[in-house]
């Protein structure tokens, strides 16, 4: 998400806990990094877009309690992508005076339809989007596990299976 709104110019805020995450996303050209653990992130994106809330909020942890905050970080007419996915059967609430009063739009996308993946592999071979800073590490095919628990325990970004 960050390597294509920065690809379409425009100003991006990266928020999360994981210090390496933070660091690569400054890296790849975030204009704000927002440590959550340290910064109160309401008054962060507050002062940060002059009070007004970010145009686009994306959504990408697959938390209930991110997915029910995100409608808190937009601003009037502004859009919510609930891109992580949550459970099945996981209940959310969104303030719905906010919502109508302010016309939030809050969107759900799945990222393995026919359509988005053929986007994005047209992406990846033209070279439009440089993914090689996002790959952590490689692992081949057999210890494919090791890349997963690597995962599981919040280490690395992406990892590429080598057959």
């Amino acid at each position: 998400h960050l390597l294509l709104n920065k690809m379409a110019g425009r100003r991006v805020i990266v928020a999360g806990r994981r210090a390496e995450k933070m660091a690569k996303a400054k890296e790849l050209g975030a204009d704000l990094v927002v440590d959550t653990k340290l910064e109160d992130l309401p008054w962060t994106i507050t002062e940060a877009t002059d009070g007004l809330g970010a145009d686009l909020v994306i959504e990408a942890t697959g938390s209930k309690e991110i997915w029910e905050a995100s409608p808190r970080f937009v601003r009037k007419g502004g859009t919510v992508l609930l891109f992580g996915g949550c459970p099945s059967g996981t209940k959310a609430c969104f303030d719905a005076g906010h919502l109508h009063y302010d016309e939030i739009t809050i969107m759900g996308a799945f990222h393995f339809t026919p359509a988005a993946v053929r986007e994005a592999y047209e992406l990846l071979v033209s070279g439009k989007v440089d993914t090689k800073p996002l790959i952590s590490g490689e692992f081949a095919l057999k210890d494919i596990h090791t890349a997963f628990e690597e995962l599981i325990a919040g280490r690395g970004i992406k990892y590429a299976i080598i057959p």
